[in-house]
């Protein structure tokens, strides 16, 4: 009995692990298909991400060019008289260039936009806080006349100008002392010139709107921006500028790489109840980028009309948004030649109250080298 008790114990003992055989096994099966799975998952996303990246590439170019169709809408039917101010980003049904902001493309005889690209929201402003124009060349200056305005679309006396400017590029090096380019080679002989641009500025206020050449003989202020480092006073005023003994004075710009624009000048003491100006500006050794402001005498920012429209769109495909600001130059705004050119050497020396016939001691040109 004793041996028979205990067979059956070991007969129980050595059962039971034959009746767990290949639990092992589907547990690592079932790792296994989950990893695959996670794998699969992942991959899936992976490929979804990366079609949905490509889709919103294709998108946002698109949304892009609907952007630049508002843009071209809006140009076209301010150079067809359109003067007005739109702040509603609905189409203007008035104005035929302005009454739809779809875009379609004529397939086979028939309009389509299976994209429905459009720019939904176009807004044009011919009276903007400022003025930017970039580059001012330095072979043509850049004319512009423009009429300050107030907050009621109404003619606002100027009483101060700020002329803010910057490299067109990345160049941030600026003139230590600009006094020094009186008795320097830099100051006639651009192959020395390592800083950002100075800018020669012409501001004639204009009465009634008229432009004469008394106007100019008595009213026009030129000034030389010049882009110095440090804390020097940003400052000349119209009144001290002009005639033939006290135009041309030389201006600091006090220039510093945390601003932006880095180097700006105010031009104070503007005849009174003047809103319309004449402003001429040329870069001198590099091409700048220059933004124009006009105040009021509280200090309020005007509005300035007559020389460049904004233009704002916003381009859309599908669920993708593109916004551009483009500013076009009304027709008071042109570039003028300005200067000599090619193998030609023109050096100018400006002292006010001092009258030379002689040439500067110091001209910069290599009579050697000039070709006529």
């Amino acid at each position: 009995m004793l041996m028979r008790k205990q067979l059956s114990a070991a007969s129980f003992r050595t059962a039971r692990p034959a009746d767990e055989q290949g639990f092992a096994s589907i547990v690592i099966a079932i790792v296994l298909v989950l990893v695959l799975s996670l794998i699969t998952v992942g991959f899936a996303q992976l490929m979804r991400n990366e079609e949905r990246s490509a889709l919103d590439k294709q998108l946002s170019s698109q949304a892009y060019y609907a952007a630049e169709s508002g843009v071209n809408a809006a140009t076209k039917a301010i150079n067809s008289g359109y003067t007005g101010s739109k702040t509603d980003c609905a189409p203007d049904s008035s104005v035929p260039d302005l009454a739809d902001n779809t875009i379609k493309y004529t397939v086979a005889g028939s309009d389509r936009n299976p994209t429905n690209a459009s720019y939904p929201c176009l807004l044009i402003n011919p009276a903007p806080p400022n003025l930017h124009y970039n580059p001012i060349a330095t072979t043509l200056s850049r004319t512009v006349q423009f009429t300050a305005i107030d907050s009621d679309d109404q003619p606002a006396a100027v009483s101060r100008i700020k002329i803010s400017w910057q490299d067109s590029g990345d160049n941030e090096t600026f003139i230590p002392n600009c006094d020094n380019l009186r008795t320097s080679d830099q100051s006639v002989n651009p192959s020395y010139w390592t800083y950002i641009g100075m800018l020669r500025v012409m501001l004639v206020p204009l009465v009634n709107g008229s432009l004469d050449r008394d106007t100019l003989t008595n009213s026009a202020m030129t000034a030389f921006l010049c882009p110095n480092s440090g804390s020097l006073t940003n400052s000349v005023a119209y009144s001290s500028s002009i005639g033939a003994q006290n135009s041309g004075p030389m201006v600091y710009g006090n220039c510093r790489a945390v601003n932006e624009p880095n180097c700006s000048v105010n031009i104070t003491n503007l005849p009174p109840n003047q809103a319309t100006f004449f402003l001429n500006m040329r870069s001198l050794y590099s091409p700048t980028s220059v933004t124009v402001t006009a105040y009021n005498s509280a200090g309020t920012t005007l509005r300035l009309k007559d020389a460049q429209t904004l233009i704002d769109s916003t381009g859309k495909a599908q669920d993708v948004l593109r916004r551009i600001q483009v500013r076009v130059a009304s027709k008071s705004g042109f570039n003028i030649p300005d200067g000599t050119h090619g193998d030609i050497c023109k050096a100018f020396d400006l002292d006010p109250g001092v009258t030379s016939s002689s040439a500067p001691s110091n001209s910069g040109c290599d009579t050697t080298s000039l070709t006529y």
